[in-house]
């Protein structure tokens, strides 16, 4: 065996210092290609293509455009450094789910008063002046109950430290969605094509503009791997939401949306366990799955609970579940703030539903505010929001999201298999996740093991098992 490390990424500091044409992604991808139809060794294509990169161009356009062999595409990769976007429109870029993002938290930075006032206003001075107005407003509440919450929290139970992050932690939930953030992409070209086709189909000039940026910046130094970057109306479905949309949302709707929104966990396999434990014998017996199935179903508990005490023998925070666990899966129904949702799209392979934000579906207060003299100017402040909301939506339909908060909810529907729902409780249950969906993730604890008690005996937190 033989294993070479063909490449890795470069800062462009760097590649601009060596100033070399010839340093680009599709090199690699034209070599990768060439593997399966050539007689010559990786290290001969990989040179072929650096010393021909017009030829290997032109190869990766055949390859992956012409024969639809795009997975080639995935060879090459990008890191984008994506400055002074919107946190409501990173919402968009982060639902590419085989990327890698890093964003600037607000959970442990503070903010200053910089945000993303939406272009379009550009042309209704007025309407600008109250967005501009509003923000400022909602900045201001931001440093006061910063202030608020350190002055109640005991200073001797908790470092400084600790205390400026659970200022930051709760305080951020009255910032603008139009808050103003930076992240690092780490995206190949494949998926990068079709975030380029997802940015490109809202109708927002920041949308826009990241588009713009993006395919500029990507076409400079791989243009034969990005051809269908554009709008072509595949999947653009807001005339259907228009045309489906039964009831003008009220906050009377609201409340009694959020009543029936409670989180609760939908089985979307009937016997998973059974599920479970079939897939397991599947593996290793020459039997047809329904002949298998029927045999598990005549076993005794006792035989089930002995097999899955054996699964999940030894298994500790680090470990996955069985992949077994993967034939079963589970629908979720939530409703969080978008703090909260900030992290949940981070579950990336799980299947994200999501409505829009709106004033009608409320918002979130964390404990620690309604503990503070703030707490009055919070509920206020969030709830005045609903009239420029409808001024901004009436105006250009989109805009409304910018002025709403990291507060304001959305209901949400979270579809994952049961090995997922174990890392996602590793990660989420653990003491040290944001107090909003470490709650969310107990209740979905709970409702798991009363489901499938002997698949999710093991369903915690990190520092549960630690602890344990």
């Amino acid at each position: 065996m033989d294993v070479k490390l063909a490449g890795y990424n470069l800062d462009t500091l760097i590649i601009n210092k060596l100033g070399r044409q010839a340093l680009t992604p599709e090199t690699i991808s034209a070599a990768y290609a060439r593997i399966s139809r050539s007689k010559k060794s990786v290290r001969q294509l990989r040179e072929q293509s650096i010393n021909e990169v017009d030829k290997a161009r032109t190869s990766n356009e055949r390859i992956v455009f012409d024969m639809g062999h795009s997975s080639i595409a995935e060879h090459a990769v990008f890191n984008f450094d994506i400055v002074g976007i919107s946190r409501y429109l990173t919402e968009t870029v982060q639902k590419s789910r085989l990327a890698s993002f890093t964003e600037k938290s607000q959970r442990y930075v503070t903010f200053e008063e910089q945000v993303v006032a939406p272009a379009e206003l550009d042309e209704n001075p007025t309407l600008k002046k109250k967005f501009t107005a509003t923000v400022s407003k909602l900045y201001r509440l931001y440093k006061e109950i910063s202030i608020d919450i350190e002055r109640s929290i005991n200073p001797g139970r908790v470092s400084q430290l600790q205390l400026s992050e659970k200022a930051k932690e709760d305080a951020r939930y009255v910032l603008p969605l139009a808050t103003k953030t930076q992240m690092g992409m780490t995206i190949n070209a494949r998926n990068l094509e079709g975030l380029l086709r997802r940015l490109a189909g809202i109708k927002l000039k920041e949308a826009e503009e990241l588009h713009k940026r993006l395919l500029s910046e990507s076409s400079k130094i791989a243009p034969s791997l990005i051809r269908y970057a554009q709008d072509d109306g595949y999947g653009c479905l807001e005339e259907i939401r228009l045309k489906t949309a039964e009831f003008e949302l009220t906050d009377a709707v609201g409340m009694e949306i959020l009543k029936s929104l409670e989180t609760t966990v939908i089985p979307l396999s009937e016997n998973g366990e059974d599920d479970i434990i079939a897939a397991l014998l599947f593996e290793n017996n020459p039997q047809p799955y329904k002949r298998i199935i029927s045999t598990v179903k005549n076993m005794d508990k006792a035989e089930k609970e002995k097999i899955f005490a054996g699964l999940l023998k030894g298994i500790g925070f680090y470990h996955k579940a069985p992949h077994y666990f993967e034939v079963v899966d589970c629908l979720i129904q939530l409703s969080v703030s978008a703090c909260c949702f900030a992290q949940l799209k981070r579950h990336r392979m799980a299947t994200i539903i999501k409505s829009h934000y709106h004033p009608a579906f409320g918002f979130v207060t964390p404990p620690s505010i309604e503990k503070i003299e703030s707490l009055e100017r919070y509920s206020q402040a969030l709830s005045d929001l609903t009239l420029l909301y409808q001024e901004l939506e009436n105006y250009r339909a989109g805009l409304g999201n910018y002025i709403l908060t990291n507060a304001h909810r959305r209901n949400v529907l979270f579809k994952a298999n049961l090995r997922e729902l174990y890392h996602f409780s590793r990660l989420r249950s653990d003491k040290h996740a944001q107090w909003e969906i470490r709650n969310q993730s107990k209740i979905i604890d709970r409702q798991l093991k009363k489901l499938y008690p002997n698949a999710c005996s093991m369903v915690k937190g990190k520092s549960e098992i630690c602890s344990s």
